[in-house]
């Protein structure tokens, strides 16, 4: 269908509000939900997680009730590092995602985690033209050129993605 490029993805919201100065009150129930709200069909090999490094911190930081960690890393000799996958799904860290509400953030919509199949919901636009310019001041006996390329990103099938939002605290 032809639209005018604006989009909403999904938003799964967090079931516990941040308080007590606590960055962040992500629960297994959470994550659970989390991947569950996003329609099957897109439970693909190509489906991954986008997480804020703090969120992760939250996600891994989980325990049991005898204080074991819920989330142990998948296949501990494959996977370097402390990234691994989350419920079987691979993990990307971006640190360009936002941080979970806090106390004293005022920001209504803060989304530190994103999970889809991105290979059918994300593109990266390119446009064929290039521009080319010639710089004259150089250092003799070399020409520099530089060049200008247009690129922007685009969600393609908002239904293969969804997005948590970090709910804030109960006092804001």
């Amino acid at each position: 269908a032809s639209t005018n490029g604006l989009v909403n993805l999904a938003t799964y919201d967090q079931l516990t509000t941040n308080g007590n100065g606590s960055v962040n009150n992500v629960t297994y129930q959470d994550v659970v939900n989390f991947v569950y709200s996003l329609p099957q069909q897109y439970w693909t090999p190509t489906a991954k997680f986008i997480i804020s490094p703090t969120m992760l911190a939250g996600i891994r930081g989980l325990v049991d009730d005898n204080g074991t960690p819920v989330f142990e890393r998948m296949s501990p000799l494959i996977y370097d590092g402390i990234v691994g996958k989350l419920l079987g799904f691979d993990v990307v860290v971006n640190n360009y995602l936002d941080t979970p509400c806090y106390a004293g953030v005022n920001k209504a919509n803060l989304f530190p985690m994103y999970f889809g199949d991105w290979q059918r919901g994300h593109t990266i636009v390119d446009r064929l033209n290039m521009i080319l310019r010639r710089y004259d001041q150089t250092v003799p006996g070399f020409i520099t050129f530089y060049g200008e390329k247009r690129l922007c990103t685009s969600v393609v099938d908002p239904f293969s993605i969804i997005r948590y939002r970090s709910t804030a605290t109960a006092n804001d």
